[in-house]
């Protein structure tokens, strides 16, 4: 290794002394500007004094649960949708209890391939979705690989209601 003159040396060392100069005042100018930039928050006035609960007329209290929710109604084969991975390829990732594709034995980690024919490889989640959801009594056709990669299957399912999730009709 060539030996640096003394002069060399010293310009690196200054070099050096500059940038942790530099460093230490955006340091600094950081930690001031956080300090110096903060604002209080204006305080609030209580208008009135809360009134304890036990106080409050029944027919005046507000109600402490939530309305109910509109329920969630949703036509399918009851297969939920997952990413391999390793693969990238779109798998089952399971199956609503007595849905179609359940009572198919559609298992976790199976590759699907095509629904209706169509390739599902490289469409998004919301394309699957679509293509899976339909009218209650309408078919579809769904190709599957084992997740071992050695065995197709298409299945033809009937589609069905689902509400919040859970089946709504038994299929047609």
């Amino acid at each position: 290794m060539p030996s640096q003159t003394p002069n060399t040396t010293q310009k690196t060392l200054l070099v050096l002394a500059l940038c942790f100069g530099v460093l230490v005042l955006c340091t600094l100018s950081f930690a001031l500007g956080c300090i110096v930039g903060r604002r209080s928050r204006p305080v609030t006035q209580e208008i009135s004094p809360p009134v304890p609960p036990a106080l409050i007329e029944p027919e005046a209290r507000p109600a402490l649960a939530a309305p109910p929710a509109k329920p969630r109604r949703v036509t399918g084969v009851g297969v939920m949708l997952a990413r391999d991975r390793k693969t990238h390829k779109w798998t089952i990732g399971g199956t609503v209890a007595n849905s179609p594709s359940a009572r198919a034995g559609i298992q976790n980690g199976t590759l699907l391939e095509a629904v209706d024919g169509r390739p599902v490889e490289h469409l998004r989640v919301e394309e699957i979705t679509a293509l899976l959801t339909g009218s209650a009594g309408s078919k579809v056709t769904l190709d599957l690989l084992n997740r071992e990669m050695t065995q197709t299957n298409r299945l033809e399912l009937i589609r069905i209601e689902f509400v919040n999730g859970i089946v709504a009709t038994t299929g047609i």
